[in-house]
């Protein structure tokens, strides 16, 4: 089927609905951090809106990287170590807002880099950034 170029290649496991009114499905399960990739390639106009828990923790447990607007995406990234999740972007005009929501600045190989914590606050701080970018 065409719609399967759309998709990840990662999981390709089919599944079968039979419903009670005997209706049929056929379908793949889509990650949520892939829902807006998928309906562009389709060619669907839908708006999917993930909450600021559910980027969290899709970009913090899955690895996926999820575009936040403005031309900002939340990406996992591995420093020192450790997985901690990255803004990225354009942050010359930002960084100082941001940091005053709880993000922290770290300069690695002499490039600024902005991260959100993983820790308790992370979640907090990653819905402060999300309502400055959808204004």
């Amino acid at each position: 089927m065409p719609v399967w170029t759309a998709m990840e290649q990662l999981n390709t496991k089919v599944y079968r609905i039979n419903l009670e009114n005997g209706e049929r499905l056929l379908g793949r399960i889509v990650d949520a951090a892939d829902l807006k990739r998928v309906s562009r390639a389709m060619g669907l106009k839908a708006t999917i809106n993930l909450a600021p828990h559910e980027i969290f923790h899709t970009v913090l447990s899955e690895g996926q990287t999820i575009e936040l607007g403005g031309g900002f995406a939340l990406r996992r990234s591995f420093v020192q170590g450790f997985h901690r999740l990255e803004i990225t972007g354009n942050l010359a005009n930002v960084i100082d807002r941001f940091e005053q929501f709880g993000c922290f600045r770290e300069i690695i190989s002499w490039k600024t880099r902005l991260f959100v914590p993983t820790d308790d606050n992370g979640v907090r701080t990653l819905e402060r950034v999300m309502s400055l970018l959808r204004h």
